[in-house]
């Protein structure tokens, strides 16, 4: 196992108590979302308001 776990713990903890967050989206994930059926414009500002650990 790399992770340590009371340490994850205590990460996922303090990030979920600071949502939602603001972040900028990236030129790569915009243009993943963006699809040729699309009609609205995908913005470059977005806000995390969710986290979820997958583990390793």
């Amino acid at each position: 196992m790399i992770d340590n776990p009371g340490q994850t713990e205590r990460l996922l903890t303090r990030l979920q108590a600071a949502l939602p967050m603001p972040a900028r989206m990236t030129p790569e994930l915009a243009a993943t979302l963006r699809t040729p059926e699309t009609t609205t414009e995908i913005p470059a500002a977005c806000s995390i308001i969710a986290l979820h650990y997958a583990g390793n």
